[in-house]
Parts: C-alpha cells; sequence; structure tokens
C-alpha cells in the first residue's frame, strides 16, 4: 500500500498491521475505529486528516507532514515521531493521559500506583537537588516535593519516583479511600528518611541541630555534639523458660490468713 492516495476519504473500522503505507497520501482524510499499530508512514502526507478513535501503537511516521492534523481520542503510544512536520497538529488529551497512565503504573512513578486509575510523572532536578511526583487519581490532583531549603542535594541520588511517590500514594489512598499496604522495609530510602528528620532550629545560644535516625538521636550545639542512642529492645524469653518469681506482699513468718 506504499503511495496509496485516500485524499478525504472517510474509512472505518480498518485494522492494519505490519503493512507498508511509506508516502501514502491521506491528506483530509477522516479515520474513525482504525488499527494501524506498527504501520509504516514515512513520509506520508497525513496534513488535516481527522483520527477519531483510533490506535497507532509504535506507528513509523518519520518525516510525515502532520499539519493541522486532528487526533481525538486515538492511541500513539510509541509511535515514531522523528522529523515529523506537525505544525498545528492537535493531539487529544486521551493521548497525554496514556502517557502519564504509563509512567505512573509501569514507567518510573510506578510506586504511585493505587488500584483506580492513577496518571502522573515523576521529576528530579540535577544533583537530586529536588525530588517531585504530581498525578491525579479519583478526581484529586495532588503535588509532593522534596528537597532542602538551601538547595543543596538530597542524599542517596533521590529521584521523583521514591519517596515522593509512595508519599503521594499513601496520602491518596486515604484521600479518595482506598487503603494500601505499607512498603516492605527493604524498599524504604533510609538516608532521605534520615535527611528529611534533620533539622536545624536558631536559639539565643546557636543553631540546634538534631538528627534522627534507626540508632537514635544526634543533638549538635555548636561545636559539641551529644548522642542519645535508643533504647535496646527488651530481651525475648526462651519458651521453655520458666515463669518469673512471684514476690511476698507480707513479710516473712506472717499467716497467709485470719
Amino acid at each position: 500500500m506504499a503511495g496509496v492516495n485516500l485524499t478525504s476519504a472517510t474509512v472505518v473500522n480498518v485494522n492494519l498491521f505490519w503493512t507498508d503505507m511509506k508516502g501514502a497520501i491521506l491528506k483530509d482524510a477522516v479515520l474513525t475505529s482504525c488499527r494501524m499499530n506498527r504501520v509504516s508512514l514515512i513520509g506520508a502526507d497525513l496534513s488535516g486528516a481527522n483520527f477519531s478513535h483510533s490506535n497507532m501503537i509504535e506507528a513509523d511516521l518519520r518525516n510525515a507532514d502532520m499539519t493541522n492534523a486532528r487526533f481525538q481520542s486515538s492511541n500513539m503510544n510509541g509511535a515514531d515521531l522523528s522529523r515529523a512536520i506537525m505544525p498545528g497538529a492537535n493531539f487529544h488529551l486521551a493521548m497525554i493521559r496514556d502517557l502519564l497512565s504509563s509512567a505512573a503504573n509501569r514507567g518510573t512513578g510506578s510506586a504511585a500506583a493505587l488500584r483506580t486509575s492513577t496518571f502522573g510523572k515523576t521529576g528530579t532536578t540535577q544533583d537530586s537537588r529536588d525530588a517531585i511526583f504530581v498525578g491525579y487519581a479519583g478526581g484529586l490532583v495532588t503535588a509532593v516535593w522534596i528537597g532542602n531549603d538551601d538547595n543543596s542535594p538530597l542524599p542517596g541520588g533521590a529521584a521523583g519516583g521514591g519517596v515522593p511517590a509512595r508519599i503521594w500514594r499513601n496520602f491518596m489512598s486515604g484521600a479518595i479511600n482506598e487503603p494500601v499496604e505499607d512498603a516492605p522495609e527493604d524498599t524504604q530510602d533510609a538516608d532521605l528518611v534520615n535527611a528529611i528528620a534533620n533539622i536545624t532550629v536558631e536559639t539565643g545560644i546557636g543553631n540546634l541541630e538534631l538528627g534522627v535516625d534507626e540508632d537514635g538521636m544526634t543533638v549538635n550545639l555548636g561545636p559539641n555534639q551529644l548522642r542519645l542512642p535508643s533504647d535496646p529492645p527488651a530481651p525475648v524469653p526462651p519458651a521453655n523458660a520458666p515463669p518469673p518469681p512471684i514476690a511476698r506482699t507480707q513479710p516473712a513468718g506472717e499467716e497467709d490468713g485470719p
């Protein structure tokens, strides 16, 4: 079908897979409920074409002329648009929603995925100075940002798909009444949690810095440091250990009763 001329044609419910349509002319054509997955449209003329409820997944649109083309509720996930000519092209919201859904459910933001439809995007600035997740689900839009007020880098190469995505998920699960399980301990960013717990307070005798980690608390006051270890867990007696002795409530030698 290379070079086929479908100028101003109306095409409905056509399925094409792995089809060569290089140089095809679809100028001002109307395509409704069509599937053109992995179709080669290199150099094709799609100017003014209207694609409605159609799929062009992984289509090859390199060097295609898509001037003033309209894509309404159409899926172009994975399409190659390298060097495509697209002035005035109108990509419908469905395409953007598909990209956001992929990022939040299968991509870098998968830690934010809920049972309900989840859409979002991660963000990480240079040297991990900011870690961001912005998304929406259940009619609610929420953004989570983690960073330092002095713009210093976050430890451990923090990224938007880590702690921000999990904070977003935990908050949204309560906001839209969808309970989720806590993340396993081995997936939690201990360094980042420790950085968030570190605070500095200006006092009359200098800056007081508090740092909290799994082993306790560190207090820095000027050049002086005080370490407050956390209490060790109480030992667990063995299963076959005898019960502890019961302390007497009366002096020895007294009768137990009248």
